[in-house]
């Protein structure tokens, strides 16, 4: 299979709060060349009582090069059970639609890492 270069992808957000399905529906109707889906959405699509058969039937041939996102990967101490979850399930989403990856998020960074002496002073931030 050959892969197009400077394609073009739909990123989820474009319809924040539409449906997977409408989102399937825009990045076909546009012409786009896949759709960068979100997790959320998959989850909901989900939850909302369709099967993963029906799931995989709505993307059809849809090319979805990755899914977002999992957030806030410096999550530490009790947090990290809570990450490597979220990492699983969202892993698990990825695979159920054929994407190759997920969008991974940082998030709030605490002051003290930007102490030069941070892993001295702070050694349960790393």
């Amino acid at each position: 299979m050959t892969t197009k270069r400077n394609q073009l992808i739909l990123h989820a957000l474009v319809a924040r709060h539409g449906t997977l399905a409408l989102d399937v529906d825009i990045a076909r109707e546009l012409g786009f060349d896949g759709l960068e889906a979100s997790g959320a959405k998959i989850r909901a699509f989900l939850d909302a009582g369709f099967t993963f058969q029906e799931l995989r039937r709505l993307i059809d041939d849809m090319f979805i090069p990755g899914i977002g996102f999992l957030l806030d990967v410096e999550r530490h101490g009790n947090a990290r059970k809570a990450l490597l979850k979220d990492a699983e399930e969202l892993i698990e989403l990825a695979v159920s639609v054929g994407a190759k990856g997920i969008q991974v998020i940082t998030g709030p960074i605490s002051l003290a890492a930007l102490d030069p002496e941070a892993s001295k002073r702070h050694p349960d931030l790393y």
